[in-house]
Parts: structure tokens; C-alpha cells; sequence
């Protein structure tokens, strides 16, 4: 009798826990510095689309909705998709105001514009951006770079979910100090492929200023001059509190 009411209990733990699973961020890397991540109220966004990266995981396909689009900066290799996807997914963009009215698809919902210090709320997820240190710019016509805003990170915001920055394509910053005290991250997405940004050794000084638990490395590896690596920055991590988090494109995983 025992072992079935033992056995009872198991199964309806179980089956509990099934039904009502932990509070926890999906997140996928889609190379460089795109991400797809979920919020477990079903909130999806893209941040940074740049789907013709070498690093996009072959076969990949998105899922049915999209609630929004991050979009860091101008450059291509983190805008590069936007306009495409939020016309094919009726998402807004979701970014520094001159970019924003730049990217916005013709077909496509209005944006979010907006600038550093402010935030819009996408579906379930409070979205506010932060700054970063690096330029912005979009090609015309004729190849010349037009002025495209503040280059931006995000911090994002959920009910009962971590606190998540993606620190965008910035260089190291006291800023990243100020953004720890304010919103008191757990999770963060910091860029370690140098010359165009951190190295991992001054990432790893962002996620302590930050003071999270979890790095997750992104825009390295893309191109030859993108030459760190996430070992160096768990070598440059080493007897800290936060720990790192090597994704593989394509694969889902939950924080």
C-alpha cells in the first residue's frame, strides 16, 4: 500500500511539474548576434536578425509568430533582415528612432521608436534600451553610410523571468555598472570577437560590472577578424561568479 501511494504521489509530481514548468527564458542563437528568444508566457523575439550570417544554423526555421524585433544598430550584420521578417511576421521593430524609421517595411505594423533611457512593453516582455558604445550607420543606394541613431543594447523584463541584457555590439563601458545597479541582471549577451567590440577580456569586466550569473557570448567567430573565443572568456572569468553558457546555433536552451 505504501509503495502505491509512494508511487502515486511520484507519478502526480511529475505530472505537476509537466504542466506547470519553471519560469525560464528560451533562448537561441542564430549566429553572430542574432537570437531568438521566448518568454514562457509564449512572447517571441528576434534580436539582432542577420540571417544570412555564416554562423545561421542550416535548415533553421523560425516559428509561426513573431511579437517583435530588436534591432541593435544599423550595420548589416545586425539589421540586415528586419525590414524582410517584420513585413513577413506583422512585427514591430523595435529600436533607436532614426533606425526604426529607416528599417520600417512599407507593409509592415508601425514601429517602436525610441532612445536610450526608454522602453516599450511587447506583448509580455518590457523591453528598455540601454546604452552602447559603437557607431550606427545603414548603406544608401549608392553604398554611402547614412546616420542610423544611438547604437543601443536591450534589457528585457518578464514576469517571474530573470532579468536578460543583450549588451548589443558596445565596447566596454562604465555604463555596464550603472545598468547592474539599476536593473540587476542575471543573464547577459555580451559580444567578445574584438575590433569592432569587446574582447573577451573586457566582457568579462562588463559581466562583472553587470554582476550577472550567466554569460552567453555572441558576435565572434563570424568573420577571420573576429578572433575571440568563448574559452578565453572563461579563462578571463575564472574564480568569478558567472559562469558561461557556449550556445550552438540552432539549439534551444533554457535559462
Amino acid at each position: 500500500m505504501r509503495r502505491l501511494i509512494s508511487h502515486t504521489a511520484a507519478a502526480l509530481a511529475a505530472t505537476l511539474a509537466m504542466a506547470t514548468p519553471a519560469m525560464a527564458w528560451q533562448v537561441t542563437w542564430l549566429g553572430h548576434a542574432g537570437f531568438l528568444i521566448e518568454a514562457k508566457d509564449g512572447t517571441r523575439l528576434l534580436v539582432d536578425p542577420w540571417l544570412k550570417n555564416p554562423k545561421f544554423p542550416a535548415g533553421f526555421q523560425l516559428p509561426a509568430t513573431i511579437d517583435g524585433i530588436l534591432v541593435s544598430h544599423g550595420h548589416f550584420d545586425h539589421s540586415g533582415s528586419a525590414t524582410e521578417l517584420s513585413t513577413q511576421f506583422k512585427a514591430p521593430i523595435v529600436g533607436s528612432y532614426e533606425l526604426v524609421s529607416q528599417l520600417q517595411p512599407k507593409a509592415g505594423p508601425e514601429g517602436y521608436g525610441g532612445n536610450i533611457g526608454g522602453g516599450f512593453t511587447v506583448k509580455g516582455v518590457r523591453v528598455t534600451m540601454i546604452p552602447a558604445v559603437h557607431s550606427s550607420s545603414i548603406n544608401a543606394a549608392d553604398g554611402h553610410p547614412v546616420y542610423a541613431g544611438s547604437p543601443v543594447g536591450f534589457v528585457l523584463q518578464a514576469k517571474g523571468e530573470k532579468t536578460l541584457v543583450h549588451a548589443g555590439d558596445s565596447g566596454l563601458t562604465r555604463d555596464f555598472q550603472m545598468v547592474g545597479e539599476v536593473y540587476k541582471p542575471e543573464i547577459a549577451l555580451l559580444p567578445i570577437g574584438g575590433q569592432f567590440t569587446m574582447d573577451p577580456g573586457m566582457a568579462a569586466i562588463a559581466a562583472r560590472y553587470l554582476g550577472v550569473k550567466q554569460v552567453i557570448p555572441m558576435h565572434y567567430g563570424t568573420f577571420p577578424f573576429l578572433t575571440g573565443t568563448a574559452a578565453q572568456l572563461k579563462q578571463a572569468l575564472k574564480g568569478g561568479t558567472a559562469t558561461v553558457s557556449e550556445l550552438t546555433p540552432g539549439k534551444p536552451v533554457k535559462f
